[in-house]
């Protein structure tokens, strides 16, 4: 049986004011991967840069990235000194998911200062061409010319003179901004700017045809041969080019899908309608920090018979529903009367 979520689990704060964006003297920047060292950004003192922190709020409150509050390092044994004036990058981790809200969400300024040509500084020792492989991660940085050869990156600790440090539109699990929703909807009209879909139809977005992953539904395949019955588009992300994607949340059709980074996708397109298949009558507040800050309408729903077989080489949790087509035509009727 399909019923509404009722719970959510960590913070669900959203706000309309921007985050911080401050120009910051004489600073150590620590990249990562460093043996028994904390990275990030940190002031003469040693203390953390706070704008240039990674914070999350599951399970409490906390500081991530492989930062820590103090770094071990004295600066003053730092010979290093980088006088071009530079913007504090963060990280880029490469993971669909984590690459919207760690890592973009640092870029909202783009929109703002679209015309702003300094050098990003960056926490990988390995530099940005590596994650430019992945072509969500290209095409979001392109649609704003920025390349991997706009990105500065070290081996070591380095003090700069001067940093610019935009202050992340995003805090999983915590906070989210305005900011955030309103630079992805832009890269999102970027990209599709000569692309059209025509139908209106109900779309769901399929994890079926994925081999590996955190979670998926064994029997998806067959609920979602239900829904199609139904007059529902069935999508499969994977397959498709990113922007193509993107269309999906565009025109005002319904979208939905089981609770996935597929559904994240939808910040790149301004209010979006989602019903959202959860596994559990708990709902993740990353989702409901995306939905506040991109005024989606979303109705989050589980099934009661739907099980976890456990973990499997290839996902960590595999559900299977109970009665995969009468499940389908509850979630049907929910999605065409959305």
């Amino acid at each position: 049986m399909i019923k509404n979520c009722q719970s959510i689990h960590g913070y669900t704060t959203s706000v309309d004011y921007e985050p911080k964006f401050e120009n910051c003297i004489d600073v150590l920047l620590v990249p990562l991967g460093i043996d028994g060292i904390s990275s990030g950004l940190y002031s003469r003192g040693r203390h953390l840069i706070t704008a240039a922190g990674t914070f999350h709020g599951v399970p409490a409150l906390h500081l991530g990235g492989g930062a820590n509050f103090f770094s071990s390092i004295n600066p003053d044994e730092i010979s290093d000194l980088i006088e071009e004036p530079m913007i504090f990058g963060g990280f880029i981790d490469s993971h669909y998911g984590h690459f919207l809200t760690s890592c973009l969400s640092r870029y909202w300024w783009l929109s703002k200062f679209s015309k702003n040509d300094k050098k990003i500084a960056i926490l990988n020792r390995e530099g940005a061409l590596p994650h430019f492989n992945k072509e969500y991660v290209r095409e979001c940085f392109a649609s704003f010319g920025v390349g991997p050869e706009r990105f500065a990156y070290f081996d070591k600790p380095v003090i700069f003179s001067s940093l610019d440090v935009p202050a992340a539109s995003f805090e999983e699990n915590n906070i989210s901004y305005r900011a955030f929703s309103i630079f992805c909807n832009e890269i999102g009209d970027r990209l599709t700017n000569n692309l059209f879909h025509t139908t209106l139809s109900p779309i769901y977005m399929s994890k079926s045809r994925l081999l590996k992953g955190i979670s998926h539904i064994v029997n998806e395949a067959e609920f979602e041969n239900r829904l199609a019955d139904r007059g529902i588009e069935i999508w499969h992300p994977q397959d498709m080019p990113f922007r193509e994607q993107i269309l999906a949340f565009k025109g005002g059709r319904t979208v939905c899908g089981t609770i996935s980074s597929a559904i994240h996708t939808g910040i790149f397109s301004p209010m979006n309608k989602l019903v959202v298949l959860n596994d559990s009558d708990l709902v993740w507040s990353n989702q409901i920090l995306f939905d506040k800050a991109n005024r989606n309408h979303t109705n989050y729903v589980y099934s009661d018979t739907m099980r976890n077989l456990g973990q499997t080489e290839f996902f960590h949790n595999n559900f299977i529903l109970e009665n995969p087509r009468q499940e389908a035509d509850a979630f049907a009727d929910i999605v065409l009367a959305a």
